[in-house]
């Protein structure tokens, strides 16, 4: 070809996707190597199970892609490609192609295909997600079906707050603080700087324990008693989200602000009187409660929020989120009873959740996974009994609200699970260093876990260890994958199902182990890859994505998969509970609806191919 017809192709080769994320040296080299064609319109271009082995790109004109039923599946217009499944698969066309109209036609080899694909990540999402944009679409369907949420919940916090902002400077007095208080009939103070930003609050309670009961000079400046520890939120927040940072962090007011100006206050109350089922009241009851009975009574209530939840339109993630949050508040409860019961702790120690609580993605029918982690001046001899009276009242007290003990006996009760940090280092050192099949089992568990009650810092340097022993670990990495690739998708031949062949369970569709476990597995892959912190899944993809490790089209093809399975279960979930059958994660297939068991398969073809990927990208490469 003259050295213009191939700048003309490289020029329209650099619009086209995916081939527009390639450099354009690798652009030169492959304009070279394309050969053109014409089809004339009706003409075949490829017959159905024709062996070929090339990639078409149309330049011009536009054709049609028809099954062996003689129905249309798509048509392919300018700068659209097709053969490539066929090409990747290295097995004959399942498709019929014929010219719509007139075609010019470019055709690339299929190794020099293969070839680019093995040399780049994003080029080879583009041709493997292909069940994606159905999987999408089909999730845009369910929430236009299905948003029902209160109006109110869903609307942005600033349009719920009946007043504006009530600030004041941070030098004026306290006692012309409380009398503005007084005048203005609120009982909290938002406090900005001399730019007018909000840097403190002060409320009814901080004047009375810090200013009266202290007997304050009422002349000193408000700054000096405000709370400066703040959570805010942004006036565009959505109200259901206020209330998920109210439940998690135990407060009752949220200020609210733009460009970091104070522009109102939202409250607990306020957000009580849009929902009269609201979650929120029910962490204040948990909060309230003084026996474990009381527990048992208030959570009794949790398969019922749930399904509310569920019916409301929220996004499956945000459910998480919620039944997480309540299961969180019923651990710290539990905590604190214990520490009423025996006394307070001999030594420091730090609760943790390990598995979807730790991850905030828990639902019902979940059992319990935790550990302790205790001071290194812990003594067996002088503070074992301590810890284990406290771990057993806190395991039972959660078996009893329906957290089932943990089959696996992962769980703060055993004495192996309740120890110093220094030995808890010592455990992440050798599972990481020596990624063995059992280590590699506690790894998926305990690269989970996050604190739930008591001290921080101790968990926090647990956390620093095993990341750091973890950083550039290609070993640890590639075992870490093949262990993730234990749980695959429950699709076989043609599409359909595995089903489970246990006695308990037979010809049912697994939709946790199955379902939602290979995308939490393949997450915490790509986390621990790269060194980032984050532990929710959905948390996890996002910031897989933002950081590179995996490509944008592949992380949101993997957050619409798990969206649309965790849903299903949920719905499977809030449909048990609704007929008064106890919950779990077994679905029949055979009471799927057409929808329903079309865009599982897609979704579980999502992750098949992700997981095919992850294969290919760490177990080999890292073995080698």
């Amino acid at each position: 070809m003259m050295q213009g017809e191939l700048e003309e192709i490289f020029d329209f080769i650099k619009t086209v996707r995916p081939f527009d994320v390639l450099p354009d040296s690798e652009l030169r080299k492959i304009s070279k190597q394309l050969r053109i064609k014409y089809f004339r319109r009706e003409q075949k271009i490829i017959n159905i199970d024709q062996q070929h082995d090339s990639l078409f790109i149309i330049r011009t004109g536009a054709a049609d892609i028809i099954n062996k039923d003689g129905e249309l599946v798509t048509r392919v217009n300018e700068k659209g490609c097709f053969g490539f499944r066929a090409v990747i698969k290295q097995h004959p066309s399942l498709s019929v192609v014929i010219a719509h109209e007139d075609c010019l036609v470019y055709v690339l080899s299929g190794e020099q295909f293969r070839q680019i694909c093995s040399n780049n990540i994003d080029f080879k999402d583009h041709f493997m997600m292909v069940e994606s944009q159905r999987l999408h679409k089909a999730l845009k369907q369910v929430k236009g079906h299905e948003d029902r949420f209160s109006a109110q919940m869903a609307s942005k916090v600033s349009e719920i707050v009946r007043r504006g902002a009530v600030f004041t400077k941070q030098n004026l007095s306290i006692s012309e603080a409380a009398k503005k208080m007084a005048s203005e009939n609120v009982s909290t103070l938002m406090v900005v700087d001399d730019a007018g930003e909000l840097i403190g609050l002060i409320t009814d309670r901080d004047l009375r324990i810090r200013v009266l009961a202290r007997n304050m000079d009422t002349s000193k400046p408000v700054k000096t008693v405000m709370s400066k520890k703040l959570i805010k939120i942004d006036a565009d927040t959505m109200a259901f989200e206020a209330g998920l940072l109210m439940m998690r962090h135990n407060i009752h007011h949220l200020p609210i602000v733009a460009d970091n100006k104070p522009v109102g206050l939202i409250s607990t109350t306020d957000l009580l009187k849009l929902s009269h089922q609201s979650p929120v009241y029910t962490i204040s009851e948990i909060a309230k409660a003084n026996t474990i009975q009381q527990l048992v009574d208030i959570s009794a209530d949790i398969p019922a929020i749930l399904s509310q939840l569920v019916d409301s339109g929220l996004r499956a993630y945000q459910v998480g989120q919620v039944i997480s949050t309540l299961g969180e508040n019923i651990n710290i409860r539990l905590l604190e009873l214990a520490e009423l019961e025996f006394g307070p702790p001999p030594v420091d120690y730090c609760w943790l959740a390990a598995g979807s609580l730790g991850r905030r993605e828990q639902l019902l029918h979940s059992d319990q996974d935790n550990v302790l982690v205790l001071g290194n001046n812990f003594n067996d001899a002088e503070h074992g009994h301590y810890f284990e009276s406290l771990t057993r009242f806190v395991s039972d007290g959660l078996n009893d609200c329906g957290y089932v003990y943990c089959p696996g006996d992962v769980m703060a009760t055993n004495p192996i699970w309740r120890q110093p940090l220094q030995q808890w280092k010592n455990y992440f050192t050798r599972w990481i260093n020596e990624p063995e099949p059992k280590a590699l089992m506690y790894c998926s568990i305990f690269f989970d876990m996050r604190v739930l009650y008591g001290k921080r810092k101790l968990f926090k340097k647990l956390k620093k260890h095993y990341l750091g022993i973890g950083k550039d670990n290609h070993l640890f990495i590639s075992n870490l994958s093949v262990n993730a690739l234990q749980n695959t998708p429950p699709l076989g031949f043609f599409r359909q199902f595995v089903l489970v062949t246990d006695k308990e369970h037979k010809n049912l569709l697994n939709l946790k182990n199955r379902g939602t476990a290979p995308i939490v597995d393949l997450a915490r892959v790509y986390t621990l890859s790269a060194s980032l912190k984050s532990i929710n899944t959905y948390q996890r993809l996002l910031d897989a994505k933002s950081s590179g490790v995996i490509s944008e089209q592949a992380a949101d093809n993997l957050l619409d998969a798990y969206e649309f399975i965790n849903l299903f279960r949920m719905k499977h979930q809030s449909q048990q509970i609704m007929n008064n059958i106890k919950p779990d994660n077994f679905a029949n297939p055979n009471a799927l609806s057409t929808f329903e068991r079309d865009h599982l398969r897609d979704a579980f073809k999502v992750v098949s191919r992700m997981q095919e990927y992850l294969a290919q990208r760490y177990t080999s490469s890292h073995m080698r």
